[in-house]
Formats: structure tokens, sequence, C-alpha cells
């Protein structure tokens, strides 16, 4: 009876893994990636509102947000075919967001660590760390330009869209909001509600967009694998925004909302690489 009731659910985890996420394996967009965007994301929408609200700096956080960062990274090393040839890809500085992206990773890295040692030691005057705190708002948002713009490729028409600056915008406001909250101690205001709300409204415009979008295009339909499971993907997206939503009318503490927020994410940016087929279609620059 045990083992019987093991096999059931071993079936239906590699049913929900065969449909929702095989698909946008087969185009190498693997889960480490997905946890990457979501992290580092997290980690700058932070840094800025910690920035904008003028909250003073102390080891722990700069350790927290540290450690976050990398582990960011340590996801994103997981996707690398050949791990060992990682340091090849800054080669293409000049002409490659990629490489920017990794190069803007390095800088923001290296600033964190700076300022966590700043902190660690003690007697540093506020206006260094203000001034420390700023240059990892520039950091931040270099890695979130450099982040867009990798995903900005005529040979990929789904994500050459506003979905990819709107997506990954909505992701660092939503989680780094959530993050500096949750860090801080800080009390969640109706101004952080209206934030939240409008946010996802935005956000899941732009998906109905694109998705209307993708419809027009048959042979990116055929590419992309199951068009049902796209739309049951985005209504589930739908199902946890309207949780969200209800959430924050009711009040309910900062610990379920930043789940059920986290988690919308997830699977927002699951949608996200599920629409990835390169397409000679209209143009295309296939890469």
């Amino acid at each position: 009876m045990g083992k019987s009731g093991v096999h059931r659910g071993s079936e239906v985890k590699r049913l929900v893994a065969d449909r929702f996420f095989t698909p946008y394996n087969d185009r190498d967009a693997e889960l480490s990636l997905v946890f990457f965007t979501l992290t580092a994301q997290a980690v700058t929408g932070a840094i800025v509102y910690l920035f904008v609200s003028g909250t003073p700096q102390n080891f722990q956080l700069q350790a927290t947000l540290l450690v976050l960062f990398l582990l960011a990274q340590a996801f994103s090393f997981l996707h690398l075919g050949r791990k060992r040839n990682a340091f090849g890809s800054v080669r293409g500085l000049g002409h490659s967001w990629l490489s920017a992206e990794i190069a803007a990773l390095g800088l923001l890295s290296a600033l964190l660590g700076g300022m966590t040692l700043l902190t660690l030691h003690g007697g540093v005057p506020p206006w260094v760390l203000r001034l420390g705190l700023g240059a990892e708002v520039v950091g931040s948002l270099l890695v979130i330009v450099c982040m867009i713009n990798c995903y900005r490729l005529p040979a990929r028409p789904l994500w050459n869209t506003p979905l990819t600056p709107v997506s990954f915008l909505a992701s660092a406001n939503l989680l780094g909001l959530h993050l500096y909250l949750v860090l801080t101690g800080s009390a969640f205001t109706f101004t952080h509600a209206l934030n939240v709300a409008v946010t996802l409204l935005v956000l899941l415009a732009v998906q109905l967009a694109t998705l209307r979008r993708f419809g027009f295009w048959p042979a990116l339909m055929q590419l992309v694998g199951d068009w049902r499971d796209v739309r049951l993907l985005y209504m589930l997206r739908l199902v946890l925004a309207a949780m969200v939503l209800l959430a924050l009318i009711a009040g309910v503490a900062l610990g379920p909302l930043f789940a059920l927020v986290a988690l919308g994410e997830f699977l927002g940016r699951v949608l996200f690489y599920k629409l990835s087929p390169a397409t000679r279609e209209f143009g295309a620059l296939h890469v």
C-alpha cells in the first residue's frame, strides 16, 4: 500500500513536470534561470527600497543581501553546459549584453562585499554608507538593464516585446519590496499595498496582450507546444494574483502575502520561459 502510494505520487510529479516544464527545458530554458532571475531581481529591488527609505545600514542587512545575490549567481552557474569554460563568458564585453550582465553581476557583488566589510568594522560615517548604498543602486540598475537586454532578441519574438522589461521590473518591485520589509521589519502601509496591486494589474495586462499577440502567430504556436498549457499557466497566475489582491484587502500578515507574491512571480517566470521559441518568421534574426 505504501509503495503504491509512493508510485502514484511519483507519477503525478512526472506528469506535472512533463506538462509544464519539459517543453521549455527542451529549449535550454532551465529552472535554474527562473530562480536566478527572480532572486537577483529581489535583491536589486530591495537595494533600491533601502536607498529610497533611507534605512541605516548594518552588517546583518548587507551580509544577507550579499548571500542572496551570490546564491542567485550560483543558480545561473547551474545553467551552464560546460562550467569549466565559464570564465570565457566575459570575452564579448564590448558587444554582448550577456557579457555585460556578467560584468554587472560581478560589480554589484563587489559593492555588496565592500559594504558588508564596512558595516562589519563599524565606526564608518553615515554619509560613507549612504554613498556606498547609492553605488549599490547604480549597480542594481545596471544588472536589471543588462538582464532585460539579454532577452530582447529578434530571434525570440515573444521576448522582444514589452513583456520582458515589464515582467523583470515588476519582479524587482514586488519581490524587492517584500524582501525589504522582511529585512527591516518595516510596516506594510497602504502605499505599499497600492504599489503591489497596480504592479500586478499592469503585469497581467502586458502578459495577456503578449499571449493575444502570440495567438495570431500559428508558426509560434507549433513551436511552443500545447497552447492549452500556456493558457492554464496564465489562469493559475490570475488566480494567485486575485488571492494577493484579496489578501491585501483582508490585511493578511506579511509572511503569507510574501509567499503568494513569490509563488505568483515563479509561475509568471515559468510562463515567460515557456514563450521562448525561436523563429525565422517576420524577418527575425536567428541566433
